[in-house]
């Protein structure tokens, strides 16, 4: 198109930016980021709109995906809207573990105040969320062996400490409510115990199992035992 019909086109783009197709609406917000150098604050504008106004999970996953790679504060408030509206869409999950990869690369990569308070709550009550829990402990895995252990001093470790802490503090907080039930429950036959608390239990081993199945690949032991492990290497 030449410059003189650059304000035909834009017109046309927000036209189907509004369409009651959500894969036109679709292609438009996978579209958004090629106004980032040219006219950022166009870019902003048809982020802002879908993230606080589309329907579409499809539509709100895709900004999500453009969002985290601006690294802009923006951005950040942008996929908090999104993510707080993904609570009208239980049954969208990647919608949601989207929202929550962001924030937890947010939080282990600069420390980000809003998103480490979300990770943390999630860590101090994971069975209140519980697929919210099993995403974070999944993402966590390749967090755990980022970068050379040494030398401590690199850009990698604090990013790997927190990593860590966080799935310390899960640990910890699993250990202690179920320590708690155990206690409660003492002596009252398994069948006894209210399903709730029984679903609880076993949600919280589940928590277990997932842990120990990262900690297991983060730290490379599948690999030394894999058949194919030190094959294809030059001597």
């Amino acid at each position: 198109a030449t410059t003189g019909d650059k304000p035909l086109v834009e017109a046309a783009i927000d036209r189907l930016s509004r369409s009651s197709r959500p894969e036109v609406r679709y292609q438009v917000s996978r579209l958004a980021v090629t106004y980032a150098q040219s006219n950022p604050e166009r870019m902003w504008a048809f982020l802002a709109f879908y993230a606080t106004n589309d329907p579409s999970s499809a539509i709100l996953t895709a900004v999500v995906s453009t969002l985290s790679r601006t690294n802009a504060p923006r951005g950040t408030e942008l996929v908090q809207t999104i993510f707080e509206r993904s609570k009208e869409l239980p049954q969208d999950k990647k919608l949601r573990s989207f929202c929550l990869s962001y924030f937890l690369a947010l939080y282990l990569r600069d420390n980000h105040p809003w998103s480490s308070a979300m990770i943390i709550r999630i860590a101090d009550t994971p069975w209140e969320q519980r697929e919210d829990t099993l995403h974070l402990i999944s993402d966590l895995r390749g967090y755990l062996a980022l970068g050379e252990m040494e030398p401590a001093g690199s850009l990698e470790t604090p990013i790997r400490h927190r990593a860590q802490y966080i799935l310390h503090r899960l640990l910890q907080t699993i250990n202690q409510e179920l320590a708690r039930l155990i206690a409660e429950y003492d002596g009252k036959p398994y069948d006894g115990i209210a399903a709730p608390v029984r679903e609880k239990i076993e949600t919280l081993h589940r928590f277990v199992d997932s842990i120990a199945d990262q900690v297991y690949f983060a730290s490379g032991t599948f690999d030394l035992k894999s058949p194919t492990a030190g094959r294809g290497k030059l001597n």
